[in-house]
This record gives C-alpha cells, structure tokens and sequence, in this order.
C-alpha cells in the first residue's frame, strides 16, 4: 500500500482555536468518520498519525486499552484500519463522551 494515494470520504472541518497550550507529537486533522468500538457506533472528531479524538455513548476509564474501527472509503474501495490504544483523556459532552486515544498500534485489513 506504501506509495498509494488514498482518499478518504470524511468531513474536514475548519481548524478549531483553542485555549489550551498544544502540545502534540503530530498534526491533528479535524475530520469526522465513523468509528466502532466492540459493537458501539461512535464518530471521530481528529486524528493524527499517533492518536484520534471520538465520542461514544458510553467510555472506558483513563489508563485503559481500548480496541477500535475506522472504515475508510478509497479509490480501490473500503478499507478497515484496525487500532489499539490507551485511553488518555475522556471529557463528557452531553449525553455523548470525548475519549483521547494514544494509537499503539494500527493495521489496514
């Protein structure tokens, strides 16, 4: 797959100022796709090559592993990009919560 282009069908949304002092590894990208955890439909708010923001119904405890889906539309059709990582930050909106994913691990099936 190294050397392809992909393109993703997903919203990218203007870039969001923010009061808090970024302090990140990689670029994050505001983009929204939608994202399975176990068989819960949550939908992602960024991503960057090391971590990804998204909102769930419910939400595991920081410090916790988490297993996670993203599939992703591309020129040769639907690819699933299977993730593990740990939970960082979790921030309630509403009836919906924010979980801050460090990626440990990805892999495109």
């Amino acid at each position: 797959m190294l050397g392809k282009s992909f393109s993703y069908t997903f919203s990218i949304m203007e870039n969001r100022p923010s009061s808090k002092k970024q302090n990140r590894k990689d670029e994050r990208v505001n983009v929204v796709v939608p994202v399975k955890v176990c068989d819960q439909l949550g939908y992602s708010c960024d991503i960057s090559a090391s971590g990804i923001l998204f909102e769930l119904d419910t939400f595991n405890a920081v410090g916790s592993e988490i297993s996670f889906e993203l599939e992703l539309n591309t020129p040769n059709g639907k690819m699933l990009l299977k993730c593990t990582g740990d939970i960082v930050r979790k921030e309630s909106k509403g009836q919906k919560t924010a979980l801050a994913v460090k990626i440990n691990e990805s892999q495109f099936e």
